[in-house]
């Protein structure tokens, strides 16, 4: 009986190891196929994420679009603003200028009027100093004269100041000169 059991037991775990390696290779296979599962969920997802990237990236370029426009109205805004006032001022400097120019031919007329009659007072100092002109020639020739007898008078003096000062050895000369 022990061959017999034990020829029996064999059988058994043999058909016990076939039914494991059986079970084994179902569940490797159930594997593979959650494996082939789950690498097709990961590239769904990863191309959904691409997706979902790329929507975001262009919703971002949509508001950037919208804050520049917002931006250039804003500025058109502030422009015609600037305008507006740039213009009222305008009216009101073209009056202002107006009444200046109204103002400046007033002085126009007066300023002619008052070159008219400086030109009659040239004219009158112009003959003064023709006449004067004709006089000035003497003028200069006594003024001429006196200077060079100023002058002619101031070596003099000065050589006799220097020759009171000459050394002694020349003192009988100096004291003739000296007391001339």
């Amino acid at each position: 009986m022990n061959k017999q059991e034990a020829e029996t037991r064999r059988g058994r775990f043999v058909q016990g190891m076939e039914k494991t390696k059986n079970e084994l290779e179902a569940e490797t296979a159930r594997l593979r196929e959650m494996e082939s599962q789950l690498e097709y969920t990961r590239s769904e997802h990863y191309a959904q994420a691409d997706t979902l990237h790329a929507k975001q990236g262009e919703l971002y370029a949509a508001n950037a679009e919208i804050a520049r426009l917002e931006q250039q109205i804003a500025h058109l805004n502030d422009q015609r603003t600037r305008l507006t006032q740039q213009t009222a001022n305008s009216k009101l400097q073209v009056e202002q200028q107006r009444i200046q120019f109204q103002g400046v031919e007033s002085l126009l007329a007066h300023w002619q009027q008052q070159q008219q009659e400086a030109d009659i007072r040239v004219e009158s100092w112009e003959s003064r100093a023709n006449s004067e002109a004709h006089h000035l020639p003497q003028a200069e020739e006594a003024a001429r004269t006196e200077l060079e007898r100023h002058n002619t008078m101031q070596r003099e003096q000065l050589i006799r100041s220097n020759n009171c000062n000459w050394p002694i050895h020349n003192a009988n000369i100096s004291n003739a000169m000296c007391n001339n």
